[in-house]
């Protein structure tokens, strides 16, 4: 058997769990911090130099002085830092990783049943029922069809026959949105025809906090500001 091991380890598929959530909590963490500075940015901050300074000042002693709340524009707010910055990368790269963790996870658990690669070959449909399983208790749907639809490939470019054209406009057209006290894409329906498109809401850092709590030996991400401040 050829496998990737930590050192001095013998679990199953640690190394390969260990990069996949180090990579979600990249992308969670950058996302996080663009919270917080868009916060900021509505609080007082004179630009996004001073947004960092006060992030960072709060982080290193704790104060946080802020000046008055100004109104938060969301939707295709084209001088929104964050948007014009990452645009839906860190949404791309999340949710493709958050599928391949679910897999990640169901081949420990046959691994750790006894299960081994000559079996995999054997019965794919017991692997790929465990797949579908762990995706179950951890992918939120909107997560998988943000994946199959924009991140994996765009759904204008790889029509299904369920896919609806405003669904086909909506998958090339999609910014973060700040709608407080998260980003979140696909938070804005496109209507055509009559139809809705079927892309649904989310918000990258609140997932990966939920999947955290599941998963106690990821990372936690710092907190929301807007959490403290209230």
């Amino acid at each position: 058997m050829i496998e990737l091991q930590a050192y001095g380890s013998n679990e199953r598929m640690l190394p390969q769990i260990q990069q996949v959530t180090s990579l979600l909590y990249r992308e969670a963490f950058n996302t996080r911090q663009h919270e917080n500075l868009k916060f900021l940015l509505n609080h007082g901050a004179r630009d996004i130099s001073h947004a960092y300074e006060m992030m960072n000042e709060f982080f290193t002693t704790g104060t946080l002085q802020l000046g008055r709340a100004v109104k938060v524009i969301t939707l295709f707010n084209g001088t929104d830092h964050y948007a014009q910055s990452f645009g839906t990368t860190n949404f791309d790269v999340f949710s493709v990783y958050h599928l391949n963790l679910c897999s990640l996870l169901a081949l420990k658990e046959l691994f750790e049943s006894g299960m081994e690669y000559k079996d995999i070959k054997a019965e794919p449909a017991k692997m790929k029922g465990a797949v579908f399983a762990k995706r179950k208790e951890f992918l939120p749907k909107p997560v998988k069809k943000w994946r199959n639809k924009v991140a994996a490939h765009y759904a204008a470019a790889d029509p299904k026959s369920g896919d609806n054209v405003a669904t086909l406009m909506q998958s090339l057209s999609v910014l973060p949105a700040y709608n407080s006290p998260y980003y979140t894409v696909a938070g804005t329906s496109f209507d055509f025809d009559g139809k809705s498109s079927q892309l649904e809401e989310w918000a990258l850092t609140k997932v990966y906090d939920d999947l955290a709590l599941k998963l106690p030996s990821m990372s936690k991400l710092p907190p929301l500001l807007e959490s403290i401040a209230k």
